[in-house]
């Protein structure tokens, strides 16, 4: 069985993340020492090499055997069948107790004890030699019945380098593989992208697999009718998009009841933009029948690192305890406006009596609203059971970005110092900023503030235009633009 996942973008280093739904069905938890190995992959058109991850070594794989063997559930079954299978070394073994209850199976993953024993020997004439010695063993117990024994690895895995690693928190940290495979391969990187993979968990195997796509490759996610034909019409239309399916598969988690979702890999050997890609396949979607149910949910590049991973507490995270001040009254705030929506706070001057200003906010707002998110704007009030200072750091630490207002009339700044406390606050949670600067008012914040500098700044015009939202610069078509941007980092 293969347990697929998406395109996922990998880092410049040799670091490489071993994805958590990958990894847990292979057992690679931390400390686990790991074979690493670049193999040929034969099936592509272009000369190319796949990256494995497993616990057995690569050097041995030929002569690696599985034995399943079944037979009556009682004390001594698992012991007589070890006692078969030596003097070979059991790298992975499993066992179970059938659903009857009276008979029990037991599987095994053997590895030669060292070279020697192998000596002289191709693996086949190795592998028939101790199948009929482990055969002829277990037909000495009474209640032992049909074993099955093979070759473990019966396709070929063409090995061109190999070391040990150590799995460390759900990475394979320091190793060279990066280095060696451009080592081996100068002119890979002309074709083969090798700052993203698609990976995937041989459960019968029992190893990880990284395929680098072609330059190029992109993810599509399609929510479609859970009926007979229409993955077959989905599939047609990537192909009129003249798209190859690298990797894919389908899932009913995480939709209605009665649709399902298609994940794809897709290459083409046209050299398009994803822009270009987007509008081809949105075309061919829109196609279909209107009873699919077809709806394209995204087109990326692929996702980050950072999705794919998971720790119920890393080592290497530092926990942020909320003050205690405000934690009440988060909670409050939280049950209060939640409803699913993600809250996106509003960075302004504490000025009401303009016009302007008034509708900036009002467009800003309404922008968020109509794209499902929730805005949130902290006005100080005077009140005898919270400060202030609560009032605006309780929606601060609710919210998951913010939007920096840098406007004004002619009368005061346009950035005021309370705007950058607010800045500074979402910097050190690492949460996305972005600055929406009325054009007027670039010199308030364009080179005087140093820590806008590597943030967003967008602006916009000082007339009416910036309130027309069929206008490309106008504030809701800017907003619209980031949210695509940063959409994958405002998860709940």
């Amino acid at each position: 069985m293969e347990v697929l996942g998406s395109l996922i973008k990998l880092r410049s280093n040799n670091s490489l993340p071993l994805p958590w739904w990958h990894r847990a069905p292979l057992g690679f938890i931390h400390g686990t020492t790991i074979h690493m190995a670049l193999v040929k992959n034969k099936s592509r058109q272009e000369p190319t090499v796949d990256l494995i991850l497993s616990v057995l070594d690569p050097t041995k794989w030929k002569y690696v055997i599985r034995v399943d063997v079944w037979g009556n559930d009682r004390p001594g079954f698992i012991s007589k069948v070890y006692d078969s299978v030596f003097p070979l070394n059991i790298a992975i073994t499993e066992t179970v107790t059938l659903e009857t209850g009276e008979k029990h199976h037991i599987t095994l993953i053997c590895e030669p004890k060292d070279n020697a024993a192998i000596k002289g020997m191709q693996p086949l004439e190795y592998i028939e030699r101790e199948r009929k010695r482990i055969t002829d063993k277990l037909a000495l117990y009474p209640g032992i019945f049909a074993p099955k024994i093979k070759q473990f690895f019966e396709e070929s895995l063409d090995e061109v380098w190999h070391k040990r690693v150590v799995v460390e928190h759900g990475w394979i940290q320091n190793s060279d593989w990066l280095k060696k495979l451009n080592d081996l391969y100068p002119d890979i990187n002309q074709k083969i992208d090798l700052t993203m993979a698609v990976v995937s968990a041989d459960t019968t195997k029992r190893l990880m697999r990284y395929i680098f796509p072609y330059k190029g490759a992109i993810l599509i996610n399609v929510q479609h009718a859970d009926e007979p034909g229409v993955l077959r019409d989905i599939t047609k239309a990537l192909r009129k998009s003249n798209l190859n399916i690298l990797s894919s598969f389908l899932r009913r988690g995480g939709v209605p009841y009665g649709d399902a979702e298609f994940v794809a890999v897709c290459e083409s050997s046209e050299r398009k933009s994803q822009k270009d890609f987007e509008f081809q396949i949105r075309d061919e979607i829109k196609s279909l029948p209107p009873e699919h149910r077809t709806d394209l949910k995204k087109i990326s590049d692929g996702l980050p690192i950072t999705k794919s991973m998971i720790h119920p507490r890393h080592p290497d995270d530092f926990i942020i305890t909320i003050p205690e001040e405000i934690s009440y009254g988060l909670k409050k705030y939280k049950n209060k406006i939640h409803d699913g929506k993600i809250p996106i706070f509003i960075s302004k001057r504490f000025i009401n009596d303009d016009d302007r200003l008034q509708k900036i906010s009002q467009t800003i707002c309404s922008t968020l609203e109509q794209e499902d998110y929730c805005p949130i704007i902290a006005v100080p009030e005077s009140t005898k059971s919270s400060s202030s200072r609560e009032q605006i750091y309780t929606p601060m630490w609710y919210c998951h970005a913010v939007i920096v207002i840098v406007a004004s009339t002619d009368q005061g700044r346009a950035f005021g110092l309370n705007q950058a406390h607010e800045v500074g606050f979402f910097e050190g949670q690492n949460k996305p900023v972005l600055y929406l600067v009325q054009d007027k008012n670039k010199g308030d914040i364009y080179g005087k503030f140093s820590n806008a500098n590597d943030h967003i700044k967008l602006t916009f015009p000082d007339d009416e235009r910036a309130f027309n939202p069929e206008y490309s610069d106008s504030i809701s078509q800017i907003i619209l633009r980031w949210l695509k941007g940063i959409k994958l980092d405002l998860t709940w």
